[in-house]
């Protein structure tokens, strides 16, 4: 069994859709879903300008747009991309369970650390599902446990619902709302 570049699923050799250039399975759904083209990124049978995408959150989108809808970081060509993760040594950052990936990478952006995400495919078959991790590089990673060190001595997560909340908030308003209180 192959994983799908498109779905990130399993997809039996039997009945797939098979990439003329790099040879890749796709589901027949997948391949007619995005527009009869391989779903690998870089993959040599499609242009740079036809599919671009974001090292900062390994999301590929098909050209016409230079923004990641996920991140709103710049999208880059292949090469790009491959020059970018080449720049640095990656260090995997250490972080609290209830944090959030995608807001963490955000946040150290937003605090001039070169932070991005590392996702891995789902193995449906197995029942695996593994962990987002954030990646800063070597040079900057004391920085940025610093400061989310700094930030996690601000908030706390509500025990109830886990939305976070200042440090000295001692109600959720989410909670208070769904609960049918009056706040």
């Amino acid at each position: 069994m192959a994983v799908c570049p498109y779905c990130k699923d399993t997809v039996p050799e039997q009945g797939a859709w098979f990439c003329p250039t790099c040879n890749a399975a796709h589901h027949t759904e997948c391949w007619d879903a995005n527009q009869r083209m391989c779903s690998v990124y870089g993959c040599k049978s499609i242009s740079e300008e036809i599919l671009l995408g974001c090292p900062y959150c390994e999301e590929a989108s098909l050209g016409g747009r230079g923004i990641c809808n996920t991140c709103g970081e710049p999208l880059m060509s292949a090469s790009e991309v491959s020059d970018f993760l080449a720049r640095h040594d990656w260090e995997i950052l250490p972080t609290e369970t209830s944090w959030n990936p995608v807001l963490t990478a955000g946040f150290l952006r937003n605090n001039g650390i070169t932070a991005r995400i590392s996702k891995k495919a789902p193995i449906s078959m197995f029942g695996l599902n593994p962990k987002i991790t954030v990646l800063v590089p070597s040079e900057q990673a004391e920085d940025a446990q610093t400061l989310m060190g700094t930030l996690a001595e601000k908030f706390q997560p509500c025990p109830e619902c886990g939305h976070t909340l200042f440090i000295d908030e001692e109600e959720c308003s989410y909670c208070i709302e769904n609960s049918g209180a009056e706040a």
